[in-house]
């Protein structure tokens, strides 16, 4: 007969174990950014924009370098309704509020200092985006109701003039791993996993302890 001490160690790891695969809160959707051409103040530009699943939304402005092995996008403005941060990214970031907490935006529309950033030629590069929802003193708080956004781009050349080009793009509450549509688990998840793995550790150890006792006696 097995013991009531092993049946609830069973419940306890599925209880944890289920609660681990539970999927980020957010769903990932599909494209996340929308991109145009634009004239901006008699110059050709580009226009990002998210694509909120909340019909919420902002944009930024960039302009290119001429085409060359190495192009400079630069910022020229942003559409103000919601604070919202841009990031150069590499891909599979697990791009999330700790990621934002420590990352340095070459953009953002709540008048921090501004920098171009430098992409290679017909190579993808990744632009991650976090839209949030609040302002608090006038700078932006990160909330569990923000959206983490990438999208993969690339510049080519047409007589003599650079394009911006969108690739893909996708949209989540919580975290997304930049060039995936994978959310990035909430913190609770690392907890509950990391708890389920203490249990059965300390499960395990109990039981070799019963184990040399009885060899003991």
């Amino acid at each position: 007969m097995m013991c009531p001490r092993s049946c609830s160690l069973r419940w306890i790891l599925a209880l944890l174990t289920c609660a681990v695969v539970v999927p980020a809160a957010g769903e990932v959707v599909t494209p996340g950014m929308s991109l145009a051409s634009i004239d901006y103040l008699g110059q050709p530009a580009f226009r990002i924009s998210h694509l909120r699943p909340d019909g919420g939304g902002s944009g930024l402005v960039v302009a290119l370098s001429p085409p060359a092995p190495q192009i400079q996008v630069t910022p020229l403005t942003w559409t103000p309704a919601w604070p919202t941060a841009w990031y150069q990214a590499s891909y599979e970031l697990p791009f999330d509020a700790a990621a934002v907490a420590t990352m340095t935006p070459f953009s953002n529309n709540w008048g921090d200092p501004e920098s171009s950033i430098t992409v290679d030629a017909v190579t993808t590069f990744y632009i991650a985006s976090w839209a949030g929802n609040d302002y608090g003193s006038g700078q932006p708080i990160v909330g569990p109701d923000d959206y983490y956004v990438w999208g993969s781009f690339r510049v080519t050349s047409e007589g003599g003039v650079s394009n911006l080009a969108l690739i893909d793009s996708a949209i989540t509450k919580v975290g997304i791993y930049v060039g995936t549509t994978v959310a990035v688990p909430e913190p609770s998840a690392h907890l509950l996993g990391a708890a389920a793995a203490g249990v059965l550790a300390a499960w395990r150890g109990g039981r070799r302890s019963v184990r040399r006792r009885r060899c003991q006696g």
